[in-house]
């Protein structure tokens, strides 16, 4: 998956991405959600990993915001998604849109209202190619070899 693909269903369907587009062919296999906001984050950054966030701890903080896109870009992480737009932050100041377009680093903008749930659980099923399906087959599975005992121990 890519990020573009994560733009066209569940949680950010109705994302825009605002910056980094040229980076919209990044490669996507995990998400999850980012609020240590600090240059040692270096550490434990995966590469292709999707990073979900409201920048709360560094809001007010734009060169430390700056320092955690260099280093999630260096890291060549797949992007980054930015929720609760006027909640916190009011707005994307524009020397992050202008960093991330010159490290063409995908900063997507989530709709207000939707929860870090609603935009990564469709994306980890995704990627798990859709465990809902998977898991269904199993509990047919189960309740076929279950079913038989059970109608022969009321016997």
């Amino acid at each position: 998956m890519i990020v573009k693909d994560i733009l066209s269903f569940g949680g950010l369907e109705d994302a825009q991405i605002v910056a980094g587009v040229d980076g919209i062919n990044n490669k996507v296999t995990s998400a999850t959600v980012l609020e240590v906001a600090e240059e040692k984050i270096k550490t434990w950054v995966f590469k292709n990993q999707l990073y979900i966030t409201s920048f709360y701890a560094i809001m007010q903080d734009i060169e430390m915001q700056k320092i955690v896109i260099s280093a999630l870009s260096e890291k060549k992480a797949s992007g980054l998604v930015i929720c609760h737009i006027d909640l916190f932050i009011k707005e994307i100041h524009p020397d992050i849109i202008k960093l991330c377009n010159k490290l063409k680093f995908p900063l997507i903008v989530a709709n207000t209202k939707r929860t870090y749930v609603e935009i990564l659980n469709p994306i980890v099923l995704k990627l798990m190619g859709n465990l809902d399906s998977q898991y269904d087959a199993v509990v047919n599975m189960q309740n076929k070899l279950i079913e038989p005992e059970l109608f022969t121990a009321i016997k």
